[in-house]
């Protein structure tokens, strides 16, 4: 099993670089970081609404550099605040930010179509179960209250 954890670790990484190098070619055409993209994409999928703190958590990263990204994202029309104080206000994506994250998906999608395309769906299914599976582990043993 140990290989099969080298191979997932490298694998993740390289995936991982990708979308990070896609993400700051996007990002940056509006002159934010790359990094950012995370929280269009958490903000994309959440059924919930999401203040920076919770934003902060869901993406275990620092307040102050949510806030930041909120700012730019809000300044270039990815995002609109509503409420009163901009900390506590809930941050709602504009159809300007999920295109932008749309681009990015849809570039990263182009790597696992083509990856994918001699795997049958039942292959498919299994290997998403497991990585819906080790999200679920990881997020309650390691980031839930």
């Amino acid at each position: 099993m140990a290989y099969s954890f080298e191979h997932f670790a490298v694998l993740f990484v390289k995936l991982n670089r990708h979308w990070n190098d896609i993400a700051s070619e996007e990002m940056g055409k509006y002159d934010i970081k790359g990094k950012y993209a995370v929280y269009l994409l958490i903000l994309k999928d959440s059924k919930e609404d999401l203040t920076a703190s919770i934003l902060s958590k869901i993406a275990g990263k620092d307040k102050a550099d949510v806030s930041r990204a909120v700012k730019c994202f809000e300044e270039n029309g990815l995002v609109k605040l509503k409420g009163d104080s901009s900390y506590r206000a809930v941050i709602k994506i504009t159809a300007k930010g999920r295109k932008l994250i749309g681009r990015i998906e849809t570039r990263m999608d182009e790597i696992v179509n083509e990856a994918a395309a001699d795997v049958s769906d039942a292959q498919q299914e299994t290997m998403l179960k497991v990585f819906d599976k080790m999200g679920k582990i990881i997020d309650d043993k390691y980031y839930r209250e």
